[in-house]
């Protein structure tokens, strides 16, 4: 039973790692490839928006894995309260594209261009696949924290029962005499 249990533990930690290293890549592509697609756009508070997001992502992936290196829940715990704000932005910004959306598609019976049509589908694909993404590694990242504190609270209880050390009583005591 103990085997599995560090099986378990290592499992944890290496799916944590690996989490923590696909959100150090993401951030730091989709950062730069959505400031710049703002910024060539002209929408400057939005680019510097996503940048600053990006990086705080990318600071959050880095305390995460050093959390999990040395064993500290706290680091954990920073990352996924950090990591639940570009979550809740990301549905935010689709609840509300996918109202404006609607509104626009029923006030428009002209045609429109091919092109757009293509740059609108494929503004819709990316939003949606990009809040999936967002949920996904959320909940898989708040799977390995419960996991991954579990096991290190585990451990430490273990650690200090290992650490008590009794010393036996001297029987000769000049300053106390019994008899």
């Amino acid at each position: 039973m103990e085997l599995n249990r560090r099986n378990t533990q290592c499992d944890c930690r290496v799916a944590g790692t690996v989490l923590g290293s696909i959100g150090i890549l993401i951030s730091i592509g989709c950062g730069l490839l959505f400031t710049y697609v703002f910024l060539s756009m002209g929408a400057n508070d939005f680019g510097l928006a996503v940048a600053a997001i990006a990086v705080l992502n990318c600071v959050a992936s880095i305390v995460w894995i050093w959390g999990i290196s040395k064993k500290k829940i706290g680091f954990l715990t920073a990352s996924i309260i950090w990591w639940i704000v570009p979550l809740c932005v990301c549905l935010l910004f689709l609840i509300i594209y996918i109202s404006v959306s609607d509104d626009n598609a029923s006030n428009t019976s002209h045609k429109r261009d091919s092109l757009a049509q293509f740059f609108e589908s494929l503004f819709n694909m990316v939003a949606i696949s990009g809040t999936a993404f967002c949920l996904i590694f959320y909940i898989v990242a708040v799977v390995c924290f419960i996991k991954i504190r579990a096991s290190i609270r585990k451990s430490r209880s273990e650690n200090l029962r290992l650490g008590i050390s009794y010393t036996a009583a001297c029987t000769k005591n000049p300053d106390f005499h019994i008899y």
